[in-house]
């Protein structure tokens, strides 16, 4: 159990210096040491030269912020935006939206090493967490295709040998939310160990037809076997389902009630389901460790719902299949290295009925090997490099039918790319605890197809490359964390969806996704956390964010006639900030009381921000093609309030998140007083949890 005096406080917007358990070194005073596994290896936060955000496990369950859009909504730089199929997740500018198999997100998303595309993903309730790491800009050397914003870690806690216990988690709130998770740890030999989570969340929706809603039960099993020293086996298996309404917009702008839904003709509803399998290896060997990471995940999603003021059944159905082998060296310093090789072979299927029928088929296969190294050339300097070479090869598949009538079908779509990402960085020790660095990385958004035939089809992969300069500060006999960094994005081949009709395909109107341009985006990040004493901690970030776009034109339905956004800004707040208090209280009897205060402000901004970069039917140039995207500033705040007992078997909490009830957009579309409709953040919510441990 934690020891109440060192606990770790819940900054509750971003937790950029805070570990969980035995990650967590705590000196006799000041803020404990973070360690993280960012590179393949363990390190010290503070120590990595990359910006990243870490989030404690442990006090985001306390909390109840266990989906991704609520984890990461907080973050500095991190823009969450909500839809049917799950949460787009913006680092920095650069978006991670996804559509079938033929557009990929633009971040990866790892759950205990192993690449999740899916964007329903973040439907998922992520419990017995150790910890997520939060990696921003491009992160193309050791993460490969589609970290081309950044890469998100979920590390979830692994079975401890020898040792039987576990923790029960129940809760309540308004909208009628109720939650249980059960965690047990059993020794099963003397060398064996596994690990059981069921978990289980509801609450009715948010909107006034019952969408917004939450009906999702997961689970996961962990299996360690450890023979000796030098060798290791974990066996890892998951599942979870998502049932109830799904994400829905309502009316906009508000007509009284900002939580009034958009009228459908039909009730929305979501299936959905998810598993995966996978086991991790590590064998210490005399040079180095061998990891060796085998997995694979299927998925099936039917949703009916709107989709952009016409009603949409739809069903996606995925499975894939990835293998990682990596070895790193043991030796740190004065060189450490460490190279690998991936494989991952995608099948995806997608089908969509309005007027007509349509299906799609793509099927995903990518190779790539990869390298780093890093060296100290002279005392408080290290020189780092590293190297990736990836194919991708993408085939395509689809048909279109009017009821039982096949309409027209097209097959062979078929391309491929290479492409070389790399990395390098200079760290220099300004003192024993300060660090300066800098770096050039490069990331890609894998390329695609679009179900047309002819040279049109294909797409190119989007392809950034970043600078950046950052300081790393322990100051004030480590009392205080600060930490800032600035950057500068060189955005290229930006992948804009359109829709046309197709002739080679019965004349169906179909997405289809053009390389529409590029653009510059700059910004910078500061995190402080001060402890004035062992039980109060103050944190706080500032990011900013800003970006235009060069040439920005996009096809429209009509040959041969182009929309030109030219000059528009990137859809993302120029700035944004968070504060958080935290306070062990101390009682006689040595429980202590815990209160929490965090707030978080956006500035003002708008979600579509295209612009047209001419004259013509809709006004002069520098006319908003979606003004009713616009968010203006806001402010929201959360507060919890923890009590345990000295020897923490147990621990109450109360909270309320939103307290503000801001009605905070994340996309907009139609026409005001006609068919305009919003996405929405959640409204207040409040309610109370229990944790019993043994």
């Amino acid at each position: 159990m934690r020891n109440s005096i060192v606990r770790r406080s819940c900054a509750l917007g971003v937790i950029s210096s805070i570990a969980t358990g035995a990650a967590a070194q705590t000196p006799s005073s000041g803020i404990e040491e973070v360690v993280v596994t960012a590179q393949f290896r363990a390190s010290d936060l503070q120590n990595t030269p990359i910006t990243i955000s870490v989030l404690d496990g442990d006090d985001l369950l306390t909390m109840n912020k266990t989906r991704t859009e609520d984890i990461l909504r907080d973050l500095p730089g991190v823009d969450v935006r909500r839809s049917p199929q799950g949460a787009f997740i913006n680092i920095r500018g650069v978006t991670s939206m996804q559509g079938g198999g033929e557009i990929d997100p633009g971040i990866t998303f790892n759950v205990d090493g192993v690449y999740n595309p899916f964007q329903e993903s973040s439907f998922m309730a992520f419990v017995d967490v150790d910890r997520i790491e939060v990696l921003k800009g491009p992160q193309g050397t050791l993460y490969g295709r589609n970290a081309i914003a950044g890469t998100v870690n979920v590390i979830t806690k692994s079975p401890e040998l020898g040792q039987l216990g576990g923790y029960i988690v129940t809760g309540a709130g308004n909208y009628d939310a109720r939650n249980f998770t059960g965690v047990l740890n059993v020794p099963v030999a003397e060398k064996v160990a596994a690990r059981f989570v069921a978990d289980y969340k509801y609450n009715d929706g948010y909107l006034d037809n019952g969408s917004d809603d939450a009906d999702i039960l997961s689970g996961r099993v962990k299996v360690l076997w450890e023979p000796s020293s030098d060798f290791q086996l974990e066996f890892r298996g998951d599942y979870g389902k998502f049932g109830g309404q799904g994400n829905a917009p309502a009316i906009y702008p508000f007509e009284g009630d900002p939580w009034r839904a958009y009228p459908t003709p039909e009730k929305p509803s979501q299936d959905i389901w998810q598993w995966g399998a996978a086991f991790q290896a590590d064998w210490n060997l005399k040079l180095g460790t061998l990891t060796y990471i085998p997995a694979y995940k299927r998925k099936k999603n039917d949703t009916a719902t709107d989709g952009g003021n016409v009603f949409i059944r739809s069903y996606i159905y995925d499975s894939q299949y990835t293998q990682e082998l990596r070895f790193a060296s043991h030796q740190t310093s004065p060189f450490s290295w460490l190279a690998g090789a991936y494989y991952f072979r995608g099948v995806n299927d997608v089908g969509l009925t309005f007027a007509a029928t349509i299906a799609q088929h793509v099927i995903t296969t990518s190779y790539a090997a990869f390298g780093q190294a890093t060296y100290e050339v002279a005392d408080r300097v290290r020189l780092t490099g590293g190297i990736r070479y990836t194919r991708d090869r993408k085939e395509e598949s689809g048909e279109n039918r009017a009821g039982d009538i096949l309409v027209s079908r097209m097959d062979g779509i078929e391309f491929s790319w290479n492409e070389w990402t790399w990395r390098t960085a200079v760290e220099y020790d300004v003192g024993d605890n300060s660090m300066l660095y800098g770096s050039v990385a490069t990331g890609f958004k894998a390329g695609g197809l679009s179900l047309v035939a002819g040279p049109n089809a294909a797409f190119d992969p989007e392809e950034l490359v970043a600078y950046e300069i950052g300081i790393r500060n322990r100051l004030l006999d480590r009392r205080l964390t600060l930490n800032a960094s600035i950057f500068y994005n060189d955005y290229e081949n930006y992948q804009a969806a359109f829709v046309a009709p197709n002739p080679d395909f019965g004349g169906a109107v179909v997405r289809r996704i053009a390389n529409a341009g590029d653009s510059e985006i700059y910004g910078g990040e500061i995190f402080a956390m001060y402890a004035p004493t062992s039980s109060v901690r103050i944190s706080g970030t500032l990011a900013y964010t800003k970006g235009e776009f060069g040439r920005y034109i996009v096809p429209t339905p009509v040959p041969n006639v182009f929309s030109d956004y030219s000059g528009s800004e990137i859809s993302m707040p120029p700035w944004t900030a968070t504060i958080s208090y935290s306070h062990d209280i101390l009682l006689r009897n040595g429980a202590r009381i815990t209160p929490q205060l965090s707030g978080r402000y956006s500035s003002d901004v708008y979600r579509d921000a295209r612009r047209y970069a001419n004259t013509g039917d809709w006004g002069p140039a520098g006319t908003l093609v979606n003004p009713l995207s616009f968010q203006d500033d806001f402010v929201t705040g959360e507060f919890s309030l923890t009590y345990a007992p000295q020897d923490e078997r147990y621990r109450l909490t109360a909270y309320v998140k939103n307290f503000t009830n801001e009605a905070v957009i994340t996309g907009a579309s139609g026409t005001p007083g006609v068919n305009g409709n919003a996405y929405l953040e959640p409204p207040r919510t409040y309610g109370v949890s229990a944790q019993f441990n043994w």
